[in-house]
C-alpha cells in the first residue's frame, strides 16, 4: 500500500508541474512572410519556436495573405522559418522590442544533370545484442509491429501473436481473464520441464514464473500468463528467434525459441499526449445441447437396466414423491446458463511522448478492467512505464527505463465450467424442503449418486461464494550507459536490471458448495500463500563492427554477464473456518498445513557472436557460450 501511495503521489506532482508550465505566461507577435526575389508573399511558410536544445515548443503556418501570429513562451527567444524550396532561416527575436515582423525567404535551387535512385529492402533489427539488419540474420526471426494489431481489443503478449507469426502457436489456457496464454515454438519440446519461450524485454530476460516448482507438464500455465503482465500498448515490435541457433545467443534458456520485445522510447520532437480507449463486450456462443433432468435421469436408467438387470433404483433417479427430497432431484436445471454471463472490458492508455537533441522520454501509464463471462472471474491491471534516453555527447549515451505493475486476478477455484458439464441436471441449485419450499440456501448433498460433493460440488455455489485470487506487484528498472569508444566501429555497452516481486495468493472452498460435514477437514477449506522474488542482472558488451567494403559485413560481439534470483514463500492452509467469511487461515480454524522456503540461483555467461555477410549473398554466423550455474 506505501509503494501504491509513493507512485500516485509522485504522479501527482508531475502532472502539478506539467500544468505549471501550460500556464505560463505567452507573448503574441504577427508579421508576414515574403519571397526574396520576388516579394511575393508565401501561403503555409513554417514559423516555429526553439529552445536552446532545439526543441519545438510552438509554432505555425502562414494563412493565404502569407500573414502569421505566434505566442512565444518569452520576449527573447529564437525562431525558425522554412518554406519548400527556400532557405531556412533562424534569428532571435526581442517581442519586448518589436511585435510586428516580415521575414524574407531567398529561393534553394540546385541544378544537377541526373538523379540515380537505389533501393534497398531492409528491415532494422531491434536485436538487444547484435545491430545486424534482419535480411543479415543467419537465424530465422518472425517480426510483428505494435501497429498491427492496435485496433485489435488484445489486452497481453499471447493475443497479440495469435495467428500473427507462422511457425508459433499460441492458445488459451481457460479463456478466463488474466489465465494467460500457452506460446508454443516449433512445438512442445519437452514432457516434463517448460516448453515455454524465452522473454527478452529491451535486452534483459524476463522472469514468467517465481520458484522452479511449477509443473508446466499440466497443461495449466497459469503462472505463465499472469507474470508476463506487459500492457500490449508499450510493445513497439516483437521479434520470434525461431531455430536452433537462439539458445546459441541465449543459453539453454532459449532452448524452445525467444521472444524479442522492444517497447516503446521517446522521439525528438514537441511533446504530444496520446490518450486510447477501447471498450469492448463479450458474451458466448450457444453452448453444446445437453440433456434436461428428465432425459438424464431416463438415460441413466436405461444404462443402469442395461448393465445390471433389474436392480434397485437409487432415490436420486426414482422420482420418488414420498421421499424428503424430491423436490431437490426432480429439477430440469442447466447449468452452464446458471454460471454464464455477459461481460464488459474497457481499457485506457496514456502516454507522453516527446524529446529535444539530447534528451527524449516517453511516460506511460495504462489501466484495465476485464470481466469474464464465467462468474466471479476478472482482471484488473495497472501498468506504469517512463523510458529516458539521454546523449551527454556524441559518444555517450545513459537510458533509463522504470516501469511498475499491479494486478488482480479473480479465478474460479477448481473447474468450475468442467462441472457444470457434468453436473446431473435433475439435482437442484437450491434446496428444497419436503413441502417443496425454497430455503434460499444452495442444494450441495455430501454424497449423491454422481460421487462426493468435493468433486461434483455446485458449480454456482462455487462461483459465487469460492474465491481463488492472485495479486501481484512487480517493479522493473534498467540502467544503461553505452559509449562509443572508436565512432561507428568499437561501442561498449552496460546494462543493469532489477526486477523486485510480489505475488499473494488466496484460495477459499466454501462449505455451502461441497456440503461437506461440519467435522471434515474438507469444510470452509482456506488457504494463503505469499511469494517474493528479487533478480539481478548485468551485462557487459563490447560490439565491434570495422568497415571492410561494400561488399562485406562484419559484427563481432563479446559479452560477459551475470544473474542472480532469490525467491521465498510461505503457505498456510486450514479448515472449518468459524463463518463462510472468514476466507483466510486463522487461530480458530483447524490447521492443515504450514511450509515456508527459500532458495537464491547466481549464474555467470560468457559469450563470443559473430555476423559475417559477403556480397550481400552469402551469412555465416558463428557463436560461442559458456555458462557456469550454482545449481549445477
Amino acid at each position: 500500500m506505501k509503494n501504491k501511495i509513493f507512485i500516485l503521489w509522485s504522479l501527482t506532482l508531475l502532472c502539478l508541474s506539467f500544468s505549471s508550465g501550460i500556464y505560463a505566461q505567452k507573448t503574441l507577435i504577427s508579421g508576414k512572410v515574403f519571397s526574396g526575389n520576388d516579394k511575393e508573399t508565401l501561403i503555409g511558410a513554417t514559423i516555429v519556436e526553439q529552445d536552446k536544445d532545439n526543441r519545438i515548443i510552438n509554432a505555425t503556418i502562414t494563412n493565404i495573405n502569407g500573414e502569421f501570429t505566434l505566442n512565444i513562451s518569452k520576449p527573447k527567444t529564437v525562431l525558425t522559418v522554412s518554406y519548400i524550396g527556400f532557405k531556412t532561416i533562424e534569428l532571435s527575436i526581442d517581442a519586448g522590442l518589436k511585435q510586428k515582423y516580415e521575414f524574407l525567404l531567398e529561393e534553394n535551387s540546385l541544378e544537377i544533370e541526373g538523379v540515380n535512385v537505389v533501393a534497398e529492402s531492409r528491415v532494422s533489427n531491434t536485436n538487444p545484442l547484435l545491430p545486424v539488419d534482419i535480411r543479415d540474420m543467419a537465424v530465422s526471426v518472425g517480426t510483428l509491429a505494435s501497429k498491427e494489431v492496435s485496433e485489435l481489443p488484445v489486452v497481453s503478449v499471447g493475443e497479440m501473436l495469435q495467428g500473427r507469426i507462422s511457425g508459433v502457436d499460441v492458445t488459451s489456457v481457460s479463456g478466463n481473464p488474466g489465465s494467460g496464454m500457452s506460446i508454443r515454438i516449433r512445438g512442445t519440446s519437452s514432457l516434463n520441464g517448460s516448453s515455454e519461450p524465452l522473454i527478452v524485454v529491451d535486452g534483459v530476460p524476463y522472469e514468467t514464473k517465481v520458484d522452479a516448482s511449477i509443473n508446466f507438464a499440466t497443461a495449466t500455465q497459469e503462472e505463465f500468463g499472469a507474470m508476463l503482465d506487459i500492457s500490449p500498448s508499450d510493445i513497439q515490435t516483437i521479434e520470434v528467434l525461431k531455430d536452433a541457433a537462439a539458445s546459441a545467443v541465449w543459453g539453454s534458456r532459449g532452448a524452445n525459441g525467444v521472444l524479442l520485445i522492444t517497447t516503446k522510447r521517446g522521439a525528438k520532437g514537441r511533446t504530444a499526449f496520446e490518450y486510447d480507449l477501447k471498450l469492448t463486450s463479450n458474451w458466448e456462443s450457444e453452448s453444446i445441447p445437453m440433456l434436461n433432468g428428465d432425459q438424464y435421469a431416463m438415460l441413466q436408467l436405461e444404462g443402469i437396466f442395461n448393465g445390471y438387470g433389474m436392480v434397485s433404483v437409487p432415490q436420486e433417479l426414482s422420482y420418488n414423491k414420498s421421499w424428503i427430497n424430491y423436490h431437490n432431484y426432480a429439477q430440469n436445471t442447466d447449468w452452464i446458463s446458471t454460471i454464464t454471463k455477459n461481460a464488459l472490458a474497457h481499457e485506457h492508455n496514456f502516454s507522453l511522448i516527446g524529446g529535444g537533441e539530447k534528451a527524449r522520454f516517453r511516460i506511460a501509464m495504462g489501466y484495465l478492467d476485464q470481466d469474464g463471462t464465467t462468474i466471479g472471474t476478472y482482471f484488473k491491471r495497472l501498468t506504469t512505464r517512463m523510458n529516458v534516453d539521454y546523449d551527454l555527447s556524441s559518444k555517450l549515451r545513459l537510458s533509463t527505463d522504470i516501469s511498475y505493475t499491479n494486478s488482480d486476478n479473480g479465478r474460479n477455484n477448481g473447474d468450475v465450467r468442467g462441472i457444470a458439464y457434468k453436473k446431473s441436471p435433475n439435482m437442484s441449485i437450491y434446496e428444497f424442503d419436503a413441502l417443496g419450499t425454497s430455503t434460499g440456501k444452495y442444494f450441495s448433498p455430501e454424497n449423491s449418486y454422481q460421487g462426493t460433493g468435493d468433486v461434483y460440488y455446485n458449480p454456482l455455489a462455487m462461483a459465487v461464494e469460492g474465491l481463488n485470487n492472485l495479486k501481484s506487484d512487480r517493479i522493473l528498472s534498467k540502467f544503461s550507459l553505452r559509449y562509443f569508444l572508436l565512432p561507428e566501429v568499437l561501442m561498449y555497452q552496460g546494462d543493469i536490471a532489477f526486477d523486485f516481486l510480489n505475488n499473494e495468493t488466496r484460495s477459499f472452498i466454501p462449505q455451502s458448495a461441497t456440503g461437506a460435514a461440519w467435522t471434515s477437514d474438507k469444510m470452509n477449506r482456506a488457504l494463503k500463500k505469499e511469494e517474493e522474488a528479487t533478480t539481478t542482472q548485468t551485462f557487459n558488451k563490447l560490439v565491434f563492427t570495422p568497415k571492410l567494403g561494400e561488399n562485406h559485413r562484419l559484427v563481432l560481439l563479446g559479452m560477459a554477464s551475470t544473474y542472480e534470483k532469490s525467491n521465498s514463500y510461505m503457505t498456510s492452509q486450514s479448515s472449518n473456518t468459524a463463518a463462510p467469511s472468514i476466507t483466510e487461515p486463522g487461530s480458530d480454524s483447524r490447521k492443515l498445513s504450514l511450509s515456508s522456503g527459500k532458495n537464491s540461483i547466481r549464474n555467470v555467461s560468457f559469450l563470443l557472436n559473430s555476423n559475417y555477410v559477403a556480397l550481400d549473398r552469402y551469412i555465416l554466423g558463428l557463436s560461442i557460450r559458456a555458462d557456469g550455474d550454482s545449481r549445477f
